[in-house]
């Protein structure tokens, strides 16, 4: 159904066969390989086929898509050395922007600079997080903010050390002393 040469596949945003551009009825999820994660992308692209299912997304016609799909092999022949390898690699960003593009879920931070600065300073500067694109659009969490905004306080507990009460009364300085005499 879907050709494979040199591990190369025409699929339009990773996704779509063009030649059922008509109907676009099926979708390949999952099939790339990303620079970061690809639990939330998979996740994306199920929200964009599903968009297009239930018809309040529309995809471009198969002349577009295939125009797309060459642009994203030209780009991918300038960044890498032409192998196998590289044929479905994708920048997390980049291709999430693009698919939440597609279903009018991405971020307007030009928006938020004035309506919610602080929101804004999480969304530019801090780690990326798959909720930011449940802020608006369909299928919108209403917990998204709050979830954003807590993600420091939130890695931060998961990753701490056990607290004991030998560890609440040790300072950072203490332990490299300790250290440092113990390598004596």
């Amino acid at each position: 159904l879907i050709e494979v040469v040199e591990n190369e596949v025409s699929l339009y945003q990773y996704m779509y066969p063009t030649e059922l551009a008509s109907k676009n009825t099926l979708a390949v999820i999952g099939l790339i390989q990303p620079i970061g994660s690809i639990m939330p992308i998979s996740e994306m692209q199920c929200r964009v086929f599903c968009e297009v299912l239930r018809g309040r997304t529309t995809l471009p016609t198969a002349f577009e898509m295939q125009k797309n799909i060459d642009e994203k092999r030209k780009a991918m022949e300038k960044e890498y050395v032409v192998r196998r390898r590289h044929t479905i690699q994708v920048y997390y960003v980049e291709y999430m922007d693009e698919l939440a593009k597609l279903i009018n879920v991405k971020p307007n931070l030009f928006k938020y600079i004035f309506t919610d600065p602080n929101l804004t300073r999480v969304l530019i500067f801090h780690g990326l997080a798959p909720y930011q694109y449940r802020l608006v659009g369909p299928n919108s969490w209403s917990d998204a903010r709050k979830t954003l905004m807590t993600m420091d306080e939130r890695v931060f507990e998961a990753t701490r050390t056990r607290r004991t009460k030998e560890t609440l009364e040790s300072k950072p300085f203490n332990k490299c002393v300790q250290f440092v005499s113990s390598l004596f």
